[in-house]
């Protein structure tokens, strides 16, 4: 009982912190444009503290109602390699479990699955959070975890589009720059983004020097074009953080150029949004 109490203050604090933010931001903007950023992030943040999610053992927000450290994307990937029965049965208590959280909150958005193809030698910040290092894998698994969710209506996030892997920096901190060949990549990292039935897809912020030397995916209309017709992901594409240091405008030349390049929304952790407007 008084966990779900606690559960019911998190979400009335999180729907009045929400509507709070939009009244400033309505009444300290003076042009339709400044509303309508504001609004977007805003969106962003709220899916962002599903983005925190209770899968991920660096950031587990609701440890305290639920404790799944264990329950990595490695775990479940050699799972699936080693008993694909048991397999099964784990993953769908742990998804019912997780879909009965996220509801009793008011989630209905988990960014989940995480489709980036593990590499050796890359950056920890994708670690154990990946499948596996086959990208068959990586993508059969990716299958299975949107259809249990789907089926629950839990909205998913593929992410890192078209794929975080081979980074060998942390794009919370640098940016990243992918040399493999188009041909390498379209048979690997993007392989495992390919036809999948999400509502949305978060990009990475990565540069990938044989289709676009300048920008990160998140600024590419280039890689976009590669998202939306090779891909083929036709739904929701939003950005990851925008306050990442893989990113090196402002929040506003940084929002304005995702949306510019083809994302249909920009997120940002909200905690950032609130220091730099501070």
């Amino acid at each position: 009982m008084n966990k779900l109490k606690a559960i019911n203050t998190v979400q009335y604090s999180l729907q009045l912190l929400t509507a709070l933010l939009l009244l400033y931001f309505t009444i300290n903007s003076d042009t339709p444009e400044r509303i309508t950023i504001p609004i977007l992030l805003i969106f962003g943040w709220t899916l962002g503290f599903a983005q925190r999610r209770i899968t991920r053992r660096r950031v587990n927000r609701l440890r305290k109602f639920f404790k799944a450290d264990k329950f990595t994307g490695e775990f479940f990937g050699n799972l699936y390699l080693k008993d694909k029965k048991e397999f099964y049965t784990e993953y769908k208590k742990f998804i019912n479990k997780t879909v009965l959280l996220l509801k009793t909150v008011g989630i209905n958005i988990n960014t989940l699955p995480v489709l980036d193809v593990r590499s050796k030698g890359s950056s920890s910040i994708i670690g154990d959070r990946a499948f596996s290092s086959n990208a068959k894998i990586v993508s059969q698994i990716g299958d299975i975890c949107i259809k249990e969710f789907h089926n629950n209506k839990i909205a998913t996030v593929i992410k890192h589009i078209p794929g975080h892997g081979l980074a060998k920096v942390d794009s919370h901190k640098k940016t990243p720059t992918i040399n493999k060949e188009l041909r390498y990549l379209n048979n690997h990292d993007f392989m495992a983004f390919k036809n999948k039935n999400s509502l949305f897809a978060m990009t990475a912020h990565l540069i990938y020097k044989k289709i676009d030397k300048v920008n990160t995916a998140t600024h590419s209309k280039k890689i976009i074009k590669l998202i939306r017709n090779k891909i083929k992901f036709r739904n929701i594409l939003m950005s990851d953080d925008i306050s990442m240091k893989s990113l090196k405008g402002s929040i506003a030349i940084n929002t304005k150029k995702s949306f510019t390049a083809g994302c249909d929304l920009s997120l940002i952790h909200i905690s950032e949004l609130t220091r730099r407007r501070g």
